[in-house]
């Protein structure tokens, strides 16, 4: 049995290693279990919180605000902010600590907020809420530590997603969690043998393509006769900001850690499109490799 959640007004929860109980009080049953109910948006806990919007809402605007305020500096922050900045809203990025994009090459990272300065866009590093007040003319004034208070038409929260756990009764079917995600290991099999659980809900990487690998994974396991595990090491992974960023495997820092002795080949140029397009941005491509030769087995 294969569990996601629902849309619409049914409700099922987990009601023994086995069963999953409907709204309507039907019981289903099964060998196993899979659940992949992925995960929502988390809102900051400060008050005043419910004037904002979450990636969710931001494909339903009426209107494009003039000033906006994204909390957060992973990838949803920083693809919208691309995109409300290329709409013409002067944006404001905040986050809690003064890194963005985290896991990513650290020139890399350099490179695009320094792009993203010299377009306009506004940063308030070390900032955390401490409450948003909506005015009479409906603007917001956030307020935060650190930092003098700013007014904006719309105030964005991008600072993580939440495992979708609440409510199903996966605790008391003796299912563990850890913050929420349940908690599996490399046949994504949880603490109860016959419940399994892939995709966000487990909080591990966060992306489409490595949940659909989780299942397919599982599927083969267990009803393919061919038990595989999926290689979390070099996953590629692409951030759509303006300009877009991409890698895969090491970080330079990463690389030094482990091998000590790296060698770092790096080309910096301005692409054709912004030569012809009369634009001074330049793109960074930059390869680590290891510094000492291997020999070969």
């Amino acid at each position: 049995m294969c569990w996601r959640r629902s849309t619409g007004s049914t409700r099922a929860t987990v009601s023994g290693p086995h069963s999953v109980r409907l709204a309507d009080g039907t019981e289903k049953t099964a060998e196993r279990i899979l659940i992949a109910v992925g995960a929502h948006p988390a809102v900051p806990a400060c008050p005043g919180a419910e004037h904002g919007i979450t990636s969710n809402e931001a494909f339903h605007l009426d209107a494009i605000p003039k000033r906006i305020l994204i909390a957060g500096a992973g990838y949803i922050a920083n693809e919208f902010a691309g995109i409300f900045h290329q709409f013409g809203a002067h944006v404001i990025i905040m986050n809690r600590t003064q890194d963005i994009l985290r896991g990513y090459d650290l020139s890399i990272r350099d490179r695009l907020l320094q792009i993203s300065m010299m377009k306009g866009l506004e940063f308030k590093f070390d900032a955390n809420f401490e409450r948003l007040e909506k005015g009479e003319d409906g603007c917001l004034t956030v307020h935060m530590s650190n930092h003098e208070p700013v007014t904006v038409d719309m105030v964005m929260f991008a600072t993580g997603r939440v495992p979708n756990t609440e409510g199903l009764g996966l605790e008391e079917a003796g299912v563990a969690l850890e913050k929420g995600a349940v908690v599996v290991d490399e046949q994504n099999r949880s603490s109860v043998d016959s419940i399994f659980a892939i995709g966000d809900v487990t909080n591990r990487i966060q992306l489409t393509p490595v949940a659909i690998r989780e299942g397919q994974a599982f599927a083969d396991t267990f009803f393919g006769n061919k038990p595989t595990t999926v290689d979390y090491a070099n996953i590629p992974s692409a951030v759509f900001s303006h300009p877009p960023m991409a890698g895969v495997g090491m970080t330079e820092s990463e690389a030094k850690q482990k091998l000590g002795s790296v060698a770092v080949y790096s080309s910096d140029f301005r692409p054709m499109k912004n030569v012809l397009a009369g634009r001074n941005e330049r793109a960074l491509y930059k390869m680590v490799c290891d510094g000492v030769p291997r020999r070969s087995r």
